[in-house]
């Protein structure tokens, strides 16, 4: 039997493995606040950035299959509807 390693980031830092893009696969993407701070303070602040990301999605042709927000981290579940995949 082939053994097999994942790497896996630190949470609390950018991963040193580079992004893959493959076509039709969605991507999960985290979005953290630095040094683990909160990125909403207010109730009205998680609207604000749906409403951002809805327009983002748009503009860059996109497909949100999942999202969760937390009070200083983002999970997305997204798909670039080109080639080229989700933009960074």
């Amino acid at each position: 039997m082939k053994k097999v390693s994942y790497y896996l980031p630190n949470s609390y830092g950018p991963s040193s493995s580079p992004r893959l893009d493959l076509p039709h696969v969605p991507q999960h993407i985290v979005q953290r606040g630095n040094n683990l701070q909160p990125i909403f303070f207010h109730e009205d602040d998680y609207g604000v950035y749906l409403e951002y990301l809805c327009g983002a999605l748009v503009k860059n042709n996109c497909r949100l299959y999942a999202f969760v927000l937390m009070t200083n981290h983002v999970h997305l579940l997204a798909l670039g509807e080109t080639s080229s995949g989700v933009p960074v």
